[in-house]
């Protein structure tokens, strides 16, 4: 069964931490990457996750395809659980044929954090509840705070 998971993963925090760490519970897992942000992602999750596959792809129906295995298990947050199994199956046979479909939910914790929150920091200035809610190191926080900082305020 191949592991993987989907996403922008637009701002990584610590919601993608508890992501990647579930899908390295699993034999050669993926992450899927579909971003504006590419390469500054891709280049973070390889740094902090170098034994994950990191790939990229335009939508999910192009990623489950890249996907040798007849079944599949994708690692979501609960809130994008319902909708990614709707749609996986709903899709089963026609663009692509996998006989097990698993959509395996990361539950949020009290603490949990979104990439609309990290951004809400940026926006605020709040650098010590950006850098509380992200599993980088302080150089790619502060580099990745003040590329955000940068795009909110129409330069780059």
């Amino acid at each position: 069964m191949q592991s993987f998971t989907f996403g922008k993963f637009a701002i990584l925090h610590n919601g993608h931490k508890k992501l990647f760490d579930r899908l390295l519970e699993y034999d050669n897992p993926i992450v899927f990457l579909s971003s504006k942000r590419i390469n500054d992602n891709l280049s973070l999750i390889r740094k902090y996750y170098p034994s994950i596959d990191v790939r990229v792809s335009d939508n999910l129906f192009d990623a489950v395809k890249e996907l040798g295995s007849s079944e599949i298990r994708m690692i979501v947050g609960t809130d994008r659980a319902d909708s990614f199994k709707i749609l996986l199956d709903k899709y089963n046979g026609n663009e692509y044929n996998f006989s097990n479909i698993i959509v395996e939910e990361v539950t949020r914790g009290e603490t949990d954090i979104s990439s609309t929150m990290m951004r809400q920091f940026v926006k605020s200035g709040d650098y010590s509840s950006f850098r509380e809610n992200t599993f980088v190191c302080e150089d790619d926080c502060r580099q990745v705070f003040e590329e955000i900082t940068r795009e909110l305020n129409g330069s780059s």
